[in-house]
């Protein structure tokens, strides 16, 4: 089943409980003094829920809902459904991707049951699936569609644990899956636009810096230089200090020089101050001055016999 049919089924879910527990309730006002035929038909309704999903049976590819589906849930089922229609071709790619990677049933909340600490457990659910890689894989795409869904409220505390759902999301793609696909993904379409739901101070445990930093280091491990500078000029605009912005000059630096841009890597560690406790990072300028000195000759030499 692939992901953008989930919305479709939960819909059909939503409809079958409602029909069934409304023909309940009408044969329970008939059948008042024959019990026998009262419980027979609780049975039966309590059997149609049971099979259509409606009292709590998981849905393959990260869905489960643990009580009827609220408002929330149908809203998370007409954003999956938004996908169908969306010009967002690199989300819909990002889903249909974890639901041929992953495909299990596992436990994630509705999105209205969310608890603002869950993000923390994401971590937990990860090493508790072992090396089994689909259980892994399974796990992310419930993650995601969940802060996915959060991300896209306008209650500025459920949209912080969405993009902090997603941080673990990324950490573990690149860290326990090593997928440089996936962790890239979430990373361009989660992450980097969601940064206005982090946490405003510095000093809390979601704030800009953390998750810009969970993005340069996968752009780094994937070889993503462009993504990787520019990740490193946000930390930089988010520097709350001296020591703060110093340590960002010298992240930007290294990625420019890996870059190639030693011109510009110099610049940032020339901004380094020279009595601070990082200023010994600044002997890498003689390095890149040679890097550019050994480059003019190398094009010298190719022009010269080319």
């Amino acid at each position: 089943m692939s992901v953008q049919s989930h919305g479709h089924n939960l819909q059909a879910n939503v409809s079958s409980y409602v029909f069934s527990c409304t023909h309940g309730w009408v044969v329970y006002a008939a059948a008042m003094t024959h019990r026998g035929i009262l419980k027979a038909v609780i049975f039966a309704c309590w059997l149609l829920g049971g099979r259509t999903g409606a009292f709590g049976r998981s849905f393959p590819g990260g869905y489960i809902h643990t009580s009827p589906p609220g408002p929330e849930a149908i809203s998370a089922t007409e954003a999956r459904e938004d996908y169908d229609q969306t010009n967002d071709a690199a989300k819909r790619e990002l889903f249909r991707y974890l639901d041929e990677q992953g495909g299990q049933d596992v436990e994630v909340p509705q999105a209205a049951d969310v608890q603002p600490a869950y993000w923390y457990e994401c971590p937990r659910q990860y090493r508790a699936a072992g090396d089994d890689r689909k259980a892994i894989y399974s796990l992310v795409a419930g993650h995601l569609t969940l802060a996915d869904t959060l991300l896209a409220r306008n209650d500025p505390e459920r949209r912080r644990v969405g993009l902090g759902i997603a941080c673990h999301t990324a950490s573990c793609a690149i860290r326990t899956l090593n997928d440089h696909k996936l962790s890239v993904a979430i990373c361009d379409q989660m992450l980097l636009p969601n940064l206005d739901a982090a946490d405003k101070e510095h000093w809390q445990p979601l704030n800009k810096i953390k998750v810009i930093c969970t993005a340069a280091y996968v752009y780094r491990i994937t070889n993503q230089t462009d993504k990787w500078v520019n990740a490193c000029r946000l930390r930089l605009e988010e520097a709350y200090g001296r020591n703060s912005a110093d340590v960002a000059r010298i992240k930007l630096a290294e990625a420019l020089a890996a870059r190639g841009d030693y011109e510009e890597a110099i610049v940032q560690l020339e901004g380094i101050d020279e009595n601070g406790s990082l200023a010994g990072t600044r002997r890498l300028i003689p390095r890149y001055r040679q890097r550019i000195e050994e480059r003019k000759q190398f094009n010298a030499g190719k022009k010269k016999n080319g």
